[in-house]
């Protein structure tokens, strides 16, 4: 759950909340046969990788086989390469995993994997975000959306493989923000282009390293996959290009590797990102277990399926208008006039709205950007996805492939920008969502429908939450964002609900979204818990480091002179920069 980082606080807990899922189809921890990767809970160790690969962790062999495994037509039949580029590994489903190469990469000829360890970026991005405090798709947004840029020579990027080279990757990040923010007036012309006045000088400044650690990744990636296809003497053309880890949401990225080396085709789960950690697990166990499997994972829709609309229609009957089936015609003509909420069928898995939980509106209009942006509390440059008809994507967009996920960033042909606003960056691309018929038929029909209104083939799409909330999952946490925001018109499992009396909704809170899991834990439970747990009150950041290393953990929380011991030793190295949490 995005923004959710609590851990479970006991197996009784684990098993009241896996319980509670399960129930949805009819089963129960009882009919599980075999439990996979979670410690404490597991009983069988068929996804442990670190036998066969002790060097690499598991973390990082999950993430490459959750790309890997997941069309296996493709994985037995062509040859792939493969590349899990995450900012590093955890240590809890392998305690060792600190002290190995963090990352793992792939070639696959003919469904035989050759596994070694690469570098990876992702840690770069991770330290700027925790420098600026911003998440890293915003980040990424800042980099293209202002136009200033930092023009002095450069030192090269460290190349990151393992714990050990987290310091070089600090001190880069360092090094580089330091001397953008030294820059003067003096300077413009010479150092840099000057200011873009539409953004504060902080931002300027942020979009100005952005660029430079965006150009640098790319050069990383490029070096990595040179590498392989020299070793390996593959054709790019006749290879495909498998990707994962949080990395692999960095849509600019994606689309700079496919186009400098054309690669047959691109495969990456909607859950590139640690979410597709468990995908991965199971992909790679039946793979181990068996040695051959049979598995296409098609579409992002396997997540949470709500049919309770009646009910959740009574509960909200004082706040809507009228309820009528969907008129694909009708929702377009909906989305010319205003943004409207979309809620239909299954969620998608992974952090992308693909078109299930989304909001969506009219891209010829840049006031409804400006509008989705403001619904959503966001900073007013954040651009908009597109979702495009799948057929027709190569006549607005510079590609020959698709992105079902929106993991590519397509340039807009030159003649079609003016006809699209709401959708296009400041460099003249879109992180694009092509949609199939076959995957998404209903919002298919209405995208179809609006092309036939407005000879445009593209809406506009953005996720169904608010700053700082997970996306909407249930049908009484959509209709609560709908009443907040004072939004008109909802679709929900195809039918169109008209909503009123925005001003009696008395609660400008999302929803919270613990208790359908499983009731949270007592004041007196917490405090108890923190008393047995941190008797001597160490500060979450203290925890932190000593739950992450096991080094530390020889260390007793309970006995006060071992506390000390342990305060003392992370002392030395915070000082030393040697600790990152």
């Amino acid at each position: 759950m995005k923004h959710h980082w609590l851990s479970l606080y006991n197996e009784e807990q684990a098993h009241k909340i896996i319980n509670n899922l399960l129930k949805t189809y009819g089963l129960s921890m009882n009919d599980i046969i075999h439990i996979w990767g979670t410690p404490m809970l597991e009983n069988d160790d068929s996804y442990d990788s670190t036998g066969l690969y002790p060097e690499l962790p598991l973390h990082s062999m999950m993430h490459l086989f959750s790309s890997l495994l997941m069309e296996t037509d493709i994985f037995y039949q062509s040859n792939m390469i493969s590349l899990a580029l995450d900012a590093g590994p955890d240590n809890i489903t392998d305690p060792l995993a600190r002290d190995k190469k963090f990352y793992a990469g792939a070639v696959s000829l003919l469904g035989k994997p050759h596994i070694f360890s690469i570098s990876s970026p992702a840690i770069f991005w991770k330290i700027a975000s925790e420098r600026y405090g911003m998440e890293e798709g915003s980040l990424m947004a800042l980099g293209s959306a202002s136009n200033s840029e930092y023009y002095e020579a450069i030192t090269k990027a460290p190349r990151i493989m393992s714990g050990e080279d987290i310091n070089a990757a600090i001190d880069w990040i360092t090094g580089l923000a330091e001397m953008i923010e030294s820059l003067t007036t003096d300077d413009v012309g010479g150092k840099f282009s000057g200011y873009d006045e539409r953004f504060s000088r902080a931002e300027n400044q942020i979009s100005m390293l952005v660029k430079i650690l965006q150009n640098q990744s790319e050069l990383m990636i490029n070096e990595i996959i040179d590498q392989i296809i020299e070793k390996y003497d593959l054709d790019p053309k006749e290879t495909y290009l498998s990707l994962s880890g949080g990395y692999a949401l960095n849509c600019p990225s994606n689309t700079s590797v496919m186009n400098k080396y054309k690669f047959k085709g691109f495969i990456a789960p909607p859950c590139v990102n640690d979410s597709g950690i468990s995908l991965g697990m199971g992909l790679y166990a039946f793979f181990n277990k068996l040695g051959k499997i049979n598995f296409s994972l098609g579409h992002a829709y396997y997540g949470d399926k709500c049919t309770n609309e009646e009910s959740v229609f009574d509960e909200y009957s004082h706040y809507i208008d009228s309820i009528t089936i969907m008129d694909p015609r009708e929702a377009a003509e909906d989305i010319i006039n205003h943004p409207i909420l979309w809620f239909n069928g299954r969620a998608e898995i992974g952090p992308r709205a693909l078109g299930n939980r989304s909001i969506l509106a009219d891209p010829r209009r840049i006031e409804h950007k400006d509008k989705l942006n403001e619904i959503k509390q966001r900073q007013w440059w954040r651009p908009v996805a597109p979702i495009v008809m799948k057929e027709r994507v190569s006549e607005w967009f510079e590609t020959d492939y698709t992105s079902p996920f929106m993991l590519h960033a397509f340039k807009l042909i030159e003649d079609r920008k003016v006809q699209v606003p709401g959708i296009l960056h400041l460099d003249g691309s879109s992180r694009v969502q092509t949609l199939d018929r076959s995957h998404n038929s209903l919002l298919y029909n209405v995208l179809e429908q609006f092309n036939e209104i407005t000879d445009v083939p593209i809406i506009c799409n953005t996720s169904l939450n608010d700053r700082g909330e997970p996306i909407c999952n249930t049908i009484q946490e959509a209709l609560n964002f709908a009443l907040r925001k004072k939004m008109g018109v909802a679709y929900v499992n195809g039918k169109r609900i008209v909503l009123k009396n925005f001003d009696e909704y008395g609660n400008n809170k999302p929803l919270p979204r613990l208790e359908f899991i499983c009731e949270p834990l007592s004041v007196l439970d917490l405090e108890n818990a923190n008393r047995e747990i941190n008797p001597f009150n160490l500060t979450e950041k203290e925890l932190s480091i000593y739950f992450n290393y096991p080094i530390f953990q020889e260390y007793d929380l309970n006995v006060e002179k071992e506390v000390l011991a342990f305060l003392k030793i992370i002392k030395y190295y915070e000082k030393n920069k040697t600790i990152m949490y």
